[in-house]
């Protein structure tokens, strides 16, 4: 459970909370015969139940959108971080790391880095049950080796490592 839905469950129930405390108050008014209050309250109570709606919908349509998305969907474009904006990162990581690390360890640092930048969507797991920005940034990595030639291609595996080292 996400901190959205606890928080639209406690929206929810406080609404319920105040529809019925609205109802009791429009019945006490009635039985006093002071019926222009208790019509206040039976239109109080009206107004929160179709705000009650809107509320429930909201729920559905988030919980929906959030389901029907699943783990390892494909994001719409721009709702993730670009892939692009992680060569920065990785080669900074790099850079700190003497232009040599394993490949857990430049990933931890990138995310330290773009922790700021990264997006809600980017923690969502995927298939292989990786983050997605985890994904994106071996994908960034690949780029640099085959097509920029900022990382060697050559190194041993689970090892990333800088292209113009000597």
């Amino acid at each position: 459970m996400t901190d959205i839905d606890t928080a639209l469950e406690m929206l929810q129930e406080a609404v319920d909370k105040e529809i019925a405390s609205t109802r009791n108050q429009g019945a006490k008014a009635f039985e006093l015969g002071n019926y222009g209050q208790a019509k206040k309250q039976i239109k109080r109570s009206e107004e929160l139940e179709e705000f009650q709606k809107q509320v429930a919908k909201l729920y559905r349509t988030y919980k929906s959108g959030r389901s029907s998305r699943g783990e390892g969907h494909r994001l719409k474009k721009g709702e993730g971080t670009h892939q692009k904006a992680y060569y920065e990162p990785i080669l900074q990581a790099l850079n700190e790391m003497n232009g040599r690390g394993e490949a857990a360890e430049v990933l931890n640092r990138v995310e330290e880095i773009m922790r700021p930048e990264l997006k809600e969507v980017d923690y969502e797991r995927v298939k292989d049950g990786s983050f997605r920005w985890q994904t994106k940034c071996r994908f960034a990595r690949w780029n640099l080796v085959h097509e920029q030639g900022k990382l060697r291609s050559d190194s041993p595996r689970g090892i990333w490592e800088l292209a113009d080292r000597d």
